[in-house]
């Protein structure tokens, strides 16, 4: 907690005159301390803020380098000329001028005042655009039991996890590099904000060979503009989603000869037991196998 002081005001009668003193008082806990930042112009020699949210991003007015003075918005250590942050496809770009930023809330909203290039000046509501958020699952995926050669796959569920307020921009998603075993394919249309695609993108694991397979696989997102504000794409941060599976060879039996040996016509039987063997090499890939005792029994009469 920072401690500051505080003045308390008093006076002395000096010639007729009444002069005003500050003397301090004994450190108070709670006073803020507070830092200073230069938000700078539009290129102008003064600005004036008007408004503040909890993000830090600031409103107001500033001059410009022609002399006029336009409305901005200050985020992330740099001054924005409001008319340059309008989206294109808005129907009012380019037909006006931004003035004075009045206000800014939490949500990134702006209240501004401006004119129009034809004369009559009004106030008017900016709503700042979202990027699309991605959200893929299931993740993990662990894929059942198959042989080689098998072709199991995880569908996986692709969804734009941004507000659907009207403001956000769609989602694209493509299947993208994979290490180890994991093998996808795939790529989505444009999934609104708040909506999901289940079908189309795909995951599996290598089924040439047997074996516990394992990997993962990037699914590569973007945020685009077509349908909102028409600013185009951008590039998010893929996600990246693990696999694991088994892979099983098929059995491979074997039935080794039998010899009944030599007897005679009207013998009632003769039995003997076959030996059944499963030829793979013994790893956790083979099925398991049956090495069951049969008896064979033949009639000479």
């Amino acid at each position: 907690m920072r401690i500051g002081k505080v003045l308390v005001a008093g006076a002395l009668k000096l010639g007729g005159l009444i002069a005003t003193f500050a003397a301090p008082l004994a450190p108070v806990f709670g006073a803020p301390v507070y830092g200073v930042t230069a938000l700078g112009t539009l290129g102008g020699t003064y600005s004036y803020g008007y408004g503040i949210n909890a993000s830090g991003q600031v409103t107001g007015y500033s001059g410009t380098s022609t002399g006029a003075y336009n409305a901005f918005l200050y985020t992330e250590g740099a001054m924005l000329d409001l008319d340059a942050l309008l989206a294109p496809s808005s129907p009012i770009a380019g037909q006006i001028t931004l003035q004075i930023g009045e206000g800014i809330n939490d949500a990134g909203q702006i209240v501004a005042n401006g004119c129009y290039n034809s004369g009559p000046c009004e106030a008017f509501l900016l709503t700042p655009y979202s990027l699309a958020s991605g959200s893929v699952m299931p993740s993990p995926v662990t894929l059942g039991n198959q042989h080689v050669g098998g072709s199991a796959q995880q569908t996986l569920t692709v969804t734009n996890t941004a507000t659907a307020n009207g403001y956000s921009e769609g989602l694209l998603a493509s299947a993208g590099t994979g290490t180890g075993a994991a093998a996808t394919s795939g790529s989505t249309g444009l999934i609104a904000a708040g909506n999901s695609d289940s079908p189309s993108i795909t995951l599996g694991v290598d089924t040439s060979s047997a074996g516990h397979k394992t990997g993962s696989v990037s699914i590569d997102l973007e945020s685009d503009g077509a349908g909102t504000e028409g600013e185009g794409v951008t590039a998010l941060s893929p996600a990246s989603v693990s696999v694991s599976g088994n892979v099983y060879r098929y059995a491979a039996p074997s039935i080794a000869p039998l010899n009944l040996g030599a007897f005679h016509v009207g013998t009632s039987s003769v039995s003997g037991n076959l030996t059944v063997a499963d030829l793979n090499i013994s790893d956790l890939a083979l099925e398991i196998p049956r090495r069951p005792a049969i008896q064979i029994t033949c009639d000479a009469r």
